[in-house]
């Protein structure tokens, strides 16, 4: 089944056109491991995602993927990584970061999404936490992709 459109925050294609991960923004913190896990939950039933797709929930202070987006389940999160070092650039300081939310933090996250979509840009020693980018496959699924938001007008 391919699936042509997703109500997500951002939708990544991966080269073949694809969508190889959709990506929740959210920019509360603090939240345990069951909130996490229901939210989740809530999001798999309102959000179409495709049967093949990653999902992501970027929170304030945590990145959580899930290898098995398309999971009704309450599932916890395959990869959990802190969001500011990530998002972290000359133009994106720590400071910044903490104090984003909303449509301000879809698009710090749409950007660093765009660099792991770049791929040749990136150097695996550039990234300040790299081995769950690679051991879940997510850098080779976006690498040569697309970012898009919610509104964008090609959807």
């Amino acid at each position: 089944m391919v699936v042509t459109r997703a109500r997500a925050d951002i939708e990544v294609r991966g080269p073949d056109g694809n969508i190889a991960l959709l990506v929740e923004v959210n920019g509360l913190r603090d939240k345990d491991d069951d909130w996490l896990a229901e939210y989740r939950r809530n999001l798999a039933q309102t959000i179409l995602v495709a049967p093949t797709a990653y999902f992501m929930i970027v929170m304030g202070d945590y990145m959580y993927l899930w290898k098995r987006g398309n999971s009704p389940d309450m599932d916890m999160p395959d990869f959990k990584a802190p969001t500011v070092p990530l998002l972290t650039t000359e133009v994106f300081t720590p400071e910044k970061i903490r104090k984003y939310s909303g449509t301000s933090l879809t698009i710090v996250v749409s950007y660093w999404l765009g660099t792991l979509a770049l791929g040749d840009t990136l150097r695996e020693e550039e990234l300040l936490e790299p081995a769950w980018m690679f051991e879940s496959r997510l850098y080779d699924l976006v690498k040569g992709g697309s970012v898009h938001l919610s509104e964008d007008s090609r959807w």
